[in-house]
């Protein structure tokens, strides 16, 4: 089981998950109207940021961070195992825009196709969500969340999918290149 130091993750991810809105919006500067950064209380049910287009599109964003590209994606179940169900479905956003802090890429992900993928919804009950892990056609694990003094928090669970298996619910890939997000394919990804 891993284990998590979550304040000093959280200040990590949160600055990075920052850094993701704006060049996301750099990346759509042409495109958009408004870009409306969420609250803490916001962002725990629609996500960290809504981009308005000028074409009347609207669309939700919660960033993720991660310290290094692993081999899959961590879908997060259970915040609190057993207890408090996870982002996976607590979040009502259009897309989940996963980043790193081992390399350059921007995968944003549509969320229902990848909740629904999984054979979950937004505001699923308990009952959906042991389903969900009972007939999860990838691993599932969990981590201990510690605190700055080793205490442990909660334990969360993740389902962790491949991101060989993530390609029909990844809309586009991008990569930082000069400061500017640039258009990648999967493969280039799967490569990084």
């Amino acid at each position: 089981m891993k284990t998590q130091n979550f304040n000093q993750d959280h200040t990590v991810g949160k600055d990075a998950e920052y850094a993701a809105i704006q060049y996301m919006a750099e990346y759509h500067i042409d495109d958009l109207s408004a870009v409306t950064i969420h609250d803490t209380k916001e962002q725990q049910k629609t996500g960290d940021a809504t981009f308005a287009f000028k074409n009347g599109d609207v669309r939700t964003y919660d960033m993720k961070f991660g310290r290094k590209k692993y081999k899959s994606f961590y879908a997060e179940i259970w915040s609190n195992y057993g207890h408090r169900p996870g982002w996976l479905v607590t979040e009502n956003v259009d897309y989940i825009v996963q980043t790193f802090g081992n390399n350059d890429f921007y995968i944003t992900i549509d969320f229902d196709k990848l909740r629904s993928g999984l054979k979950l919804r937004y505001d699923a009950s308990h009952a959906d969500i042991r389903y969900a892990e009972v007939n999860c056609d990838y691993s599932i694990s969990k981590q201990h969340n510690v605190s700055s003094t080793g205490k442990t928090l909660n334990t969360g669970q993740t389902i962790n999918i491949p991101w060989s298996a993530m390609k029909p619910f990844i809309t586009s890939v991008q990569a930082l290149d000069g400061g500017k997000l640039v258009q990648k394919s999967f493969t280039d990804f799967l490569l990084a």
